[in-house]
């Protein structure tokens, strides 16, 4: 049995409160369980809650190896000042040394971590930079970035009170 009080404050005390109504708002959907009540008393806009859940839906579905490749497109493409730009590319390129560290199954304190580094940039040049601009290339690729950031703007919105 489900606390739904407790599950309410938990849900209020992490700022998760449209992430959590997209959540069980599936699981009523698809399965007919969880608290209706709960949804009702916390739904504001209905309309907006299906079009998430539709969006949701078909992210959940798409391919799982083209997810990074659709996220990089979008932030490569994406409208910003030339010195953002140049921030960005050059923290994806520097990347942290427990993100390098777990990329090649290294010690993190390893003194040869940075011999690791070339291999990552050769391997971000002639691998992941043409899978970024043939993924802007296709027609899903544009319906699918639109698809990830109608979503996220959903989940970001405000909570009301």
């Amino acid at each position: 049995m489900i606390d739904w009080a407790l599950l309410d404050r938990l849900i209020k005390q992490a700022g998760l409160k449209q992430a959590a109504r997209l959540a069980l708002a599936m699981v009523y959907h698809d399965h007919g369980v969880g608290s209706f009540d709960w949804l009702q008393k916390n739904q504001a806009e209905p309309d907006f809650l299906e079009a998430a859940i539709l969006n949701a839906r078909r992210l959940m579905l798409r391919d799982y190896g083209r997810r990074k490749y659709i996220g990089l497109s979008a932030e490569v493409f994406k409208p910003m000042a030339i010195m953002q730009k140049c921030v960005w590319a050059m923290k994806l390129f520097f990347a942290p040394k427990i993100k390098v560290a777990l990329e090649f199954n290294v010690d993190q304190a390893s003194p040869f971590l940075w011999c690791y580094y070339p291999i990552r940039w050769v391997r971000q040049i002639f691998i992941e930079v043409p899978r970024i601009f043939l993924t802007r290339l296709q027609k899903t690729s544009k319906h699918e970035t639109l698809q990830i950031e109608a979503l996220q703007a959903w989940l970001q919105k405000k909570d009301e009170a």
